[in-house]
């Protein structure tokens, strides 16, 4: 599974703590969102 960076969009492996993109810091709260997202559907 990839989670999205929320700031550039660019996708990074799920234990990411920063995009490999932009260095924007991808938080555990984006994290459990994107993945709420996915078994919702």
């Amino acid at each position: 599974m990839k989670i999205v960076c929320s700031k550039c969009e660019t996708e990074n492996e799920k234990t990411s703590k920063y995009c490999s993109s932009c260095g924007y810091k991808i938080s555990s709260s984006e994290i459990e969102k994107k993945m709420k997202r996915q078994f919702s559907n």
